[in-house]
């Protein structure tokens, strides 16, 4: 997907931009076309990358920006800035920190905050703020990574995983209020990935890992290039082909989204794709 200029002319903010999934978006969607501002704290990081996209794409720009997440007057700041400078199209909230690790007795109750104010107040603030101008213009993509814990439980990972689940039902409030507009918000899930924060978490908190978890992070450090498939669905739902699909959370690892353009009806009215209780007439059972 990525070979076709879909987002030519085209302005894609992605925060966490430095590695892991934000520096391979940036990748992709330069490749597609796209201008790119790219937010994280790694000024050396992102400037290494700036270099070799406005090298390797010299008629498309690469902005960057050194932003505290948990500061929220460095993103209000940020916020006025990029509204001032910039046409921003696309936002891809894929920043995020793991935070505290362990049952939650054992834990660090400033971690938690700490990790929630990264990972789920400060992408909806920043999106608050977006919100502006795209409801100007009626035009937008907003995507939120929403994986590690959002659709079930996951022991001694309750920090990270309210925060991601706390996402996904903020995107469909945030669909439901948009959704006579040309603006979508979606998630996606994107499955464990090689990336510093998975290797980091094996290193650091093997025994506080459950050993199924461990398998599957250590799975994903086997995997050559598991990125890719959270990267096309990034470039799916930015893209025309998907501006039906709205406050939904989609899987990049399990969900057949390819296909989703021929079953947008059934898409759009429908649960599908969300986060439902489960009651027992899901499981053909009278009412208890």
């Amino acid at each position: 997907m990525s070979s076709i200029k879909h987002f030519e002319n085209k302005t894609v903010l992605i925060t966490g931009a430095s590695r892991g999934l934000g520096k391979k978006l940036a990748y992709a969607f330069a490749e597609s076309g796209a201008h790119t501002l790219l937010l994280a704290l790694d000024k050396v990081e992102l400037k290494k990358i700036q270099t070799h996209l406005s090298q390797k794409f010299p008629t498309q720009t690469c902005s960057i920006v050194c932003v505290d997440l948990s500061d929220e007057n460095q993103l209000t700041e940020f916020a006025k800035h990029s509204a001032e400078q910039f046409d921003i199209d696309i936002v891809i909230h894929n920043a995020a920190i793991q935070g505290p690790i362990g049952p939650i007795w054992e834990t660090d109750w400033q971690e938690w905050k700490a990790a929630t104010q990264i990972n789920l107040l400060s992408p909806i603030f920043l999106t608050k703020c977006l919100l502006e101008k795209m409801r100007a213009k009626n035009a937008g993509r907003i995507i939120f990574l929403a994986g590690g814990g959002a659709t079930s439980g996951r022991p001694n990972f309750s920090c990270y995983a309210f925060n991601k689940t706390g996402l996904v039902r903020f995107t469909e409030c945030l669909g439901e209020e948009i959704k006579n507009s040309a603006i979508t918000v979606n998630c996606i899930s994107p499955g464990v990935m090689d990336t510093d924060m998975v290797k980091k978490i094996m290193q650091e908190h093997p025994h506080r890992i459950h050993e199924k978890e461990f398998l599957k992070m250590q799975n994903a450090l086997n995997e050559k290039d598991n990125l890719q498939a959270a990267s096309d669905l990034c470039l799916f739902l930015a893209s025309d082909d998907a501006n039906k699909i709205n406050g939904k959370i989609l899987s990049a690892e399990w969900d057949n989204w390819k296909n989703f353009p021929q079953i947008l009806a059934q898409l759009r009215h429908s649960d599908m794709f969300t986060l439902r209780r489960v009651t027992p007439q899901n499981f053909k059972m009278d009412t208890v």
